[in-house]
């Protein structure tokens, strides 16, 4: 397995798109073979050798999507996540710092006139309430569920298929009314028997309170 170097800590994960992109070229493999192998969307292949990690779904996506992609390379996975997580955490930390100087001070805040410090006290009571509300929508919400293989209106030849997708953990997975296992970091795939013409694949992804988010897919295996 090729090692990752590990060095100082770019913007906009150059460090980590470099050492994938040129990775994928020592193998001299093209994105489309790779998207083809992984069954990773090619545009998310393409986003995470930019470095344009916000262009990939949210939530555990980008990081389950980076790690498939490393394993395939043969980069080591554990520094790849390592500076990943690194990156991330310098950049909360940068923001959480930022806010932070944005604070007033309990004697100055003593000094405001009543009525700005009235204002300030309505405005974190809207904020903390938008919070909650929030919170709630959140919790009732449909969970995430992206398809990552197939595409929509896929033709294959082969009688089998793996379909395989990522939705967020704890959340129970049924593909035509069959439930299967979902893994903890939420990946999931399950192999499919096709018939001759077009097969529909329903997904349905629940949580335990909340709705239900429902992807239809249309197969055609070609006789």
């Amino acid at each position: 397995m090729k090692s990752f170097v590990k060095n100082e800590i770019y913007s906009d994960f150059d460090l980590i798109a470099k050492d994938l992109k040129r990775a994928r070229e020592d193998k001299k493999l093209s994105l489309e073979e790779v998207s083809r192998r992984t069954k990773i969307n090619l545009k998310y292949l393409i986003a995470l050798e930019k470095g344009d990690f916000l262009s990939l779904p949210k939530g555990l996506y980008a990081k389950n999507f980076l790690k498939q992609y490393s394993q395939f390379l043969g980069l080591s996975i554990n520094n790849i996540l390592e500076v990943y997580d690194e990156i991330d955490n310098f950049k909360k930390e940068k923001t959480k710092n930022l806010f932070s100087n944005q604070v007033v001070k309990n004697k100055y805040f003593l000094a405001i006139p009543a009525l700005f410090r009235n204002l300030i006290i309505i405005f974190v009571a809207l904020v903390f309430l938008s919070y909650l509300v929030f919170s709630f929508q959140k919790l009732n919400s449909a969970p995430a569920l992206e398809i990552t293989f197939p595409p929509d209106n896929y033709i294959t030849k082969e009688k089998l298929l793996t379909l395989q997708g990522v939705t967020e953990a704890g959340i129970d997975i049924s593909i035509n009314n069959n439930n299967i296992l979902v893994n903890l970091d939420g990946t999931f795939k399950e192999s499919i028997n096709l018939k001759p013409g077009i097969n529909e694949i329903i997904i349905e992804a629940k949580k335990k309170y909340g709705k239900i988010n429902l992807v239809k897919k249309q197969i055609l295996l070609e006789k």
